[in-house]
């Protein structure tokens, strides 16, 4: 059932050698064609009708991105996320 299928940071993913598993995603027998969904990455191959979308200048900006991970039970879930967007 999937119409769509976001690979962020693919062209990053094709240059550290992960092709063959990306093509074993995407040629699937249980995915829709190609012309069923939209996939987008920089590999034409697997594209029909895409979009390239940047924002801000390529290759920069990762200085300032801040990644961070933390446990929450399943329960407070949805008040953790409510402290952070306050925050």
């Amino acid at each position: 059932m999937i119409r769509y299928l976001a690979l962020d940071e693919a062209d990053r993913m094709l240059d550290i050698g992960f092709e063959p598993q990306i093509r074993k995603i995407v040629e699937q027998v249980d995915m829709p064609p190609a012309g069923a969904r939209q996939t987008m990455r920089l590999a034409s191959d697997f594209l029909s009708n895409y979009i390239f979308l940047a924002v801000g200048r390529m290759g920069s900006g990762t200085d300032l991105i801040v990644q961070r991970v933390e446990y929450v039970q399943e329960s407070d879930k949805t008040s953790h996320l409510m402290d952070l967007l306050h925050a």
